[in-house]
This record gives C-alpha cells, structure tokens and sequence, in this order.
C-alpha cells in the first residue's frame, strides 16, 4: 500500500475487502496526509474504507448505511453541487436481496436533492461476471439483473470495460465505477494487479472546497485522483 500511495498519490482511496478490525489503526496503512473512514469487518462482509486527503472536506453519511458491505462519503463544493461516493463490496455467496439495498441510499439521496440531482460514484468489487457491460445486460437467470435494473431504475451508468480479475484460466470484470454523470469521470482505467484484483483509477472534475481556500488552475477546476483496490 504504502509504494502505491507514494507512486501514484492519490487524492481519495477506495479499498474493499479490507479485513480490518479494531486491532489495526489506520496510520500503520496510510499516510498521516490522509484521514481514514473505515467500516470494519463483520462476519457478513470484508470490509471496506475510503482514505481522503486531509485537505479535501469529506463526511461519513451514517444515515446512508445499512446491512451492505457499503461506506458512503459525502464531499462540499464550492458551487455547492454535492458529490457523493460509496466504497462498495458484496460478498460472491450474496443473494438478489443484498444487491437490492443499494435502493435504500439512492433512494434517500434523490429524495434530498429533488431539485438538483448531486454527483453519485460508486465503486468496488461488485462480483457479477456474468453482466455484459457492452450491452448493460445479463442472462436471463443471472442474479446480475438485479444491478442492471438497479442502475437503469436511477439513471446511472458503468464505464469500465476491461477485466478487473485475470488468472490462468479466466478474465472478469468484477470491479465497477458506477457514476450519475458519466461526463465529468475522466481517465477511467485498470491498472496492475492489488493481492488478486487489478487497481482501478478514475478522476472527477469538479471544484472542491479545501480547509484554507479553494484548490486553483488554469481551468478553475480541479481533478482529484482516485484509486479503488479491491
């Protein structure tokens, strides 16, 4: 972790299947630079967290949680357009029904934001190999359904289009970025192999307001960097 962090340095980390408890503080994995939201281990799930640059404001939206294996954060703008991200992981042996409470926090967050509809990413390793991304359709007796459903039902859509697992025998895309707003996810891509998944990498343009001011460039925008290990 730590040669990736320093060869890539990334604004916002997004790892699933994290295995982590309270026995392990956050500082022996990332970088005093970054703070730490963490949603620890259970016996139904791996874990997942998501680390932010310190200088980015960034909440934990506790009232968007529920049973999922599923961390949500809630990022301030300066042209006050909300952007929200969820660090996702559903275990392989998870049925239609685990999938099926991702409504519960879209559904709150369209129903907060009526009149101006915030930016949504969610990212992490979803395992539904079978979904074909080309056409955003599984076969008829997949469990995959239900998140092609899910994302068409809340106008979202899922822009990487490469394997995110390889082994000798096979290939999968089982990583996601799922986004409301294609259009402002830049440079989407799948990098090198993280423990038995491929890293995935994807920028967003927006201005983000920082403790101090706000960041500056040519653009008067900036691109904060993500990377999701699963």
């Amino acid at each position: 972790m730590e040669d990736l962090i320093f060869e890539q340095d990334p604004d916002i980390i997004l790892c699933q299947e994290t295995k982590l408890d309270s026995s392990v503080v956050s500082a022996e994995l990332f970088p005093p630079a970054y703070t730490v939201f963490r949603k620890d281990r259970t016996l139904f799930g791996g874990g997942v967290c998501v680390a932010v640059k310190s200088q980015l404001q960034a909440i934990q939206c506790h009232d968007l949680e529920n049973a999922l294996d599923a961390l949500w954060i809630q990022f301030l703008t300066s042209d006050h357009q909300p952007l929200y991200l969820c660090s996702f992981y559903r275990p392989p042996d998870k049925g239609v029904e685990y999938t099926a409470l991702l409504r519960l926090p879209l559904e709150a967050i369209s129903n907060k934001h009526r009149n101006h509809p915030p930016l949504v990413v969610l990212t992490g390793d979803f395992n539904y190999p079978l979904i074909n991304w080309d056409t955003n359709a599984a076969p008829s007796d997949s469990e995959g359904n239900i998140l092609v459903d899910l994302l068409d039902d809340f106008h979202l859509q899922q822009l990487v289009s490469s394997p995110t697992r390889i082994t000798h025998t096979s290939s999968s895309l089982l990583d996601l970025v799922i986004t409301s707003h294609p259009t402002l996810i830049n440079n989407c891509s799948v990098g090198r192999e993280f423990s038995d998944h491929c890293i995935l990498s994807f920028s967003i343009s927006l201005v983000h307001i920082i403790q101090g001011g706000e960041y500056t460039c040519t653009t008067e925008a900036v691109i904060p960097r993500f990377v999701t290990i699963c």
